[in-house]
Parts: structure tokens; C-alpha cells; sequence
């Protein structure tokens, strides 16, 4: 099967939506509070990243929105700022609910990795495990029940709600130390 069979492309799809919704919500928060301020703004310009073999990477590069007339003062300012931090939190929010949810069973991550639970599976292998966070870790624990199988950190990129969920939350994060632009 080639990488560009219809069928490897459906699967990336809910991954594909998801970081558009996040990034689409984060982007039109500053562009609904421009409006809000009465400052002109453009609509979001997606900005994409090409894949690379052997190189892993969240498909973006983000968004950019631009303003077309001064913002009046510090107060509106501040409003456009937050918007979108603030959006983008409330979408990774709802994609994680979602992904928690909804998560398959084992059978799942044995599609993939079919020697997941073999004492060999990893030995010596390179990995990309995520940081796992204080909301992260309380969503899961609120959301999912002791008997369900609950994916490593290490696997959270195969399921896309909550690699899209977590990134988020780590971008809006990021947007949120006060040094500037992202």
C-alpha cells in the first residue's frame, strides 16, 4: 500500500480536522475580539509544514492573523491577546473529552504495534514519549475507567483527539508566557 492511497489518507483525517479545529478556534478568538475592539483584521492564514521522512512533526507550522488598523489602546490590546489562548484552551479541552471518551480498546494499539505486550516490545528503540500534565492526568482519571486501557505516553500520537488535545494544550501554554510573539 503507498503513502498515498486513499485509505492511509482517510486515517489521518480525524488527526487533520482536529489540528485545524484547534488552530481555527485559537485564531478566530483573536480575530472575533478585533472585531469586538472594532480593529480590522484579516481571517487566519494557515501556514502548512511539509513532511519530511524520519522527521516528526505536527503537520503546522500554526496560524497568523494580521490587524489592518492600529488597536486604540493596551486594554484592547490585551483582549485580542488573550482571545485566542483562551479559545484554543476551551478546543483542546473539548478534543480531549472527546478523545477520552472514545478511546478504543487494546485491539487497537495491537493493529499497530502487534508485539505492544511482549517483555521485548521497546528494547533499544528510539521513542518520543509526551510530558504527561496536571489537566492531562485529571481528564483521564474524571473520563476513563480502572479497566480500561488507558495508551503510555509514549503511544499518544496514535490517537489523534488526544496528541491534537495535548499539543494544544502545550502551544497555549507557550502563548501564554508574557515575551512576545509565538
Amino acid at each position: 500500500m503507498g503513502p498515498y492511497e486513499f485509505e492511509i489518507l482517510a486515517k489521518g483525517l480525524p488527526y487533520s480536522f482536529s489540528i485545524l479545529f484547534m488552530l481555527g478556534v485559537h485564531e478566530f478568538g483573536h480575530y472575533f475580539a478585533a472585531l469586538y475592539h472594532k480593529v480590522k483584521a484579516t481571517f487566519p492564514y494557515f501556514i502548512p509544514f511539509p513532511p519530511i521522512p524520519g522527521f516528526f512533526h505536527f503537520g503546522t507550522l500554526g496560524a497568523v492573523i494580521k490587524t489592518r488598523t492600529p488597536v486604540k489602546n493596551n486594554k484592547a490590546m490585551f483582549d485580542i491577546g488573550i482571545a485566542g489562548p483562551l479559545a484554543g484552551f476551551v478546543a483542546c479541552l473539548i478534543l480531549l473529552v472527546y478523545g477520552f471518551l472514545n478511546l478504543p480498546g487494546e485491539e487497537y494499539i495491537l493493529q499497530i504495534h502487534p508485539d505492544y505486550f511482549t517483555p521485548e516490545y521497546g528494547e533499544g528503540a528510539l521513542s518520543l514519549e509526551f510530558g504527561d500534565t496536571i489537566l492531562f492526568a485529571a481528564l483521564r482519571e474524571l473520563l476513563t475507567s480502572p479497566d480500561q486501557f488507558i495508551p503510555p505516553m509514549s503511544e499518544i500520537y496514535h490517537y489523534p483527539f488526544l496528541c491534537v488535545g495535548w499539543f494544544g494544550l502545550f502551544v497555549t501554554a507557550m502563548n501564554m508566557i508574557p515575551v512576545g510573539q509565538l
